[in-house]
Formats: C-alpha cells, structure tokens, sequence
C-alpha cells in the first residue's frame, strides 16, 4: 500500500505558496475511503485554526503531488463558475482579504475560523477577463518577488561566508 500525501497548517507558507519539505502521509485505504478534504489543482486552502489561522494558499496546476488530501486545521475553497480561482486566492491573501479573515476569527483557547463566516468575505466580483488580467499581474509580481528572495537569501550566505573568513584570516 502507497501511502497519499496530506497538507496541513504547517505546509502552507507566509507566500501563499507551499513548504513540502517535510511531507506527511495517511495511509491509503484511508484516503480512499474520504468523501470530502481531497485538493485539485486550483483550489484554494486557507488555515482554519491555530497560531497561523487565515494563511491562504492556492493549488496550481504544476502541485507536485497527484493525490492529496488535508487535513481537519486547512479548509478548501473552491471558486465557483462566474469567479477565476487565481483572483479569488488573490483577494483572499491581499492585505484587505487578511484583514476580513481576521475579522472572522472567533474562539478564546483554540482561535479560528468557521466555515459558516467564511461566506461573510466581501470579494468584488469584476468580469471574468477583468479577474484574470488582475490575477496574472499579482502572480507575476509574486513571482519577482519570489526571485528577489531567494537573490537576497543568496546574498546574505555570502556576505555571512565572507566575514566568516575574515574572522579566521583576523585570528590566525
């Protein structure tokens, strides 16, 4: 028996995309047996509960593994006919769709969100052509600045590396 991938809170970074380095699995007559809670590509999951309660991700088409699922802390989304899925991802992780998640957040121990408020979000609904020219400029923005990231990620090691041989070019 193969087992199936599954996403959690933990899986879905602060860029709207996903951190599957540490990759957890159900077992596979488990995941057969699910009705609801398996992804496809576009669907939208965002964090229901927990420290990091409204992180919002979306599925593409190039998502790395076929069968998954998530688990009970990521609701799913799915936009319907007249909304374009990368637009409403885009509302839903821009600073105006944070603030109307973290609006929705309710509880006093365990804080999160119920999937009855989710409705409650206020998504302006432009035409279909409109939703899509908004959602390809936001992703390539999100994609620069992804290239920018890893480009100052790569700085800082060798800025770190080369003070590092300055230390032990200064003590020897």
């Amino acid at each position: 028996m193969c087992p199936q991938n599954y996403i959690g809170a933990e899986h879905i970074n602060r860029e709207g995309g996903f951190d599957l380095s540490e990759p957890r699995y159900v077992p596979e007559f488990f995941f057969k047996k699910l009705t609801k809670g398996k992804i496809s590509p576009n669907d939208i999951l965002v964090v229901k509960d927990g420290a990091t309660t409204g992180k919002t991700a979306i599925v593409t088409e190039g998502f790395p593994y076929k069968d998954v699922c998530i688990n009970e802390h990521v609701f799913r989304i799915v936009a319907k006919d007249n909304i374009d899925s990368t637009y409403l991802f885009t509302v839903l992780f821009s600073s105006i769709g944070q603030r109307q998640i973290n609006r929705i957040i309710s509880g006093a121990a365990q804080k999160g969100i119920v999937l009855e408020t989710i409705s409650e979000i206020l998504v302006p609904i432009p035409p279909v052509p409109i939703q899509q020219k908004i959602a390809e400029e936001v992703e390539s923005r999100r994609e620069k600045a992804k290239i920018l990231r890893q480009e100052a990620k790569e700085i800082i090691q060798q800025a770190g590396e080369k003070v590092e041989k300055m230390i032990l070019v200064g003590t020897s």
